[in-house]
């Protein structure tokens, strides 16, 4: 990273931190943001958040949550490593990070430095990212934000004392019932008058699928209300959830999305699950949109068995949310 994108970072990072005195405070180092360790005898969460870091830091980063955050795009296997040094608490590290090759490739070296260093490791590779047109490549692996959901199941079972290899495993069992879907105005679509996801002329063209990227199955709708139900649609099918399950939501937004989006997104996303007998357990709004020159909303479900409901009630605190 060089030293203007470091000091950028670092004045973020104590802007945060002067926002709110007396709750948990935050270090920035070359590639990362991290929680300064506390207890030991714990297992550390890191998340690869890269673009997507600002997103992430005021509502995954903290106290049961994650203990570092990974922010530099160009990752270097190195300064991961001294990642892991810097929070660990005693029982090893566990990576939560997406199914792209470069962050495969870098937290895999970095977990070889790791070893040889006498440091325990393990990584969970998400890829709950539902692309409808996707040809089942593993090249095609997305993560998006479910990610959420794996630190806060992850984070909980860290805390409560689990070994590594307990906790690496409740984290895949996460992954396994979190599905996510975005969707938003394509590539070179102009944005007409219109601020809201919602409220676009029928005739734009919107992306499903992944809304960032040129090639996304295109759409159109013609209320909010379809909108939101093509999304559950698509997340219904590939999460296998059916009537009578218990749902947890996550619902984000991307580029200039606003907060009242996201709330209609909710209160569509609620009517529609009742409908079909599905009984939603908690819903998160995160107002944090990813950092993008576009509009869109993500939506992330999670199926709640009744094994998975102590980890994510465990009380948690970040700066932007807390529970318990």
């Amino acid at each position: 990273m060089n030293t203007a994108n470091l000091n950028n970072i670092q004045r973020t990072v104590e802007g945060l931190n002067l926002s709110r005195k007396n709750g948990c405070k935050l270090v920035a180092s070359e590639q990362a943001i991290y929680n300064k360790p506390k207890d030991k005898d714990k297992v550390s969460i890191i998340v690869c958040g890269r673009n997507g870091f600002e997103t992430m830091m005021g509502y995954l980063l903290g106290e049961n949550l994650a203990d570092a955050i990974i922010t530099d795009p160009n990752l270097n296997p190195y300064a991961i490593m001294r990642t892991a040094i810097a929070v660990d608490r005693g029982k090893g590290v566990l990576f939560l990070c997406g199914y792209e090759e470069q962050e495969r490739s870098a937290v895999l070296s970095a977990g070889g430095l790791l070893e040889e260093a006498g440091f325990s490791s393990e990584v969970v590779y998400l890829w709950d990212n539902i692309d409808p047109d996707a040809t089942g490549d593993e090249s095609e692996k997305r993560a998006s934000a479910g990610i959420y959901f794996c630190t806060k199941i992850a984070g909980a079972a860290a805390a409560q004392g689990l070994s590594l290899k307990e906790t690496y495993y409740i984290a895949r069992e996460a992954r396994a019932l979190t599905k996510s879907i975005s969707i938003g105005v394509r590539q070179g679509e102009k944005q007409q008058e219109s601020n809201s996801i919602l409220e676009m002329p029928a005739e734009l063209e919107l992306g499903l699928g992944s809304p960032r990227e040129k090639e996304c199955r295109k759409t159109s709708f013609r209320t909010a209300k379809d909108l939101v139900e093509r999304m559950a649609f698509h997340l219904l099918c590939e999460s296998r959830i059916r009537p009578g399950d218990t749902i947890c939501a996550y619902i984000s937004g991307i580029g200039g999305t606003c907060f009242s989006d996201l709330c209609r997104v909710s209160f569509l996303l609620h009517q529609i699950l009742e409908e079909k007998k599905m009984y939603i357990y908690d819903t998160v709004i995160n107002p944090i949109p990813f950092k993008a020159n576009t509009l869109g909303v993500t939506v992330s479900l999670m199926r709640l068995p009744d094994e998975m409901k102590p980890f994510y009630d465990a009380p948690c605190r970040a700066f932007y949310y807390e529970k318990g």
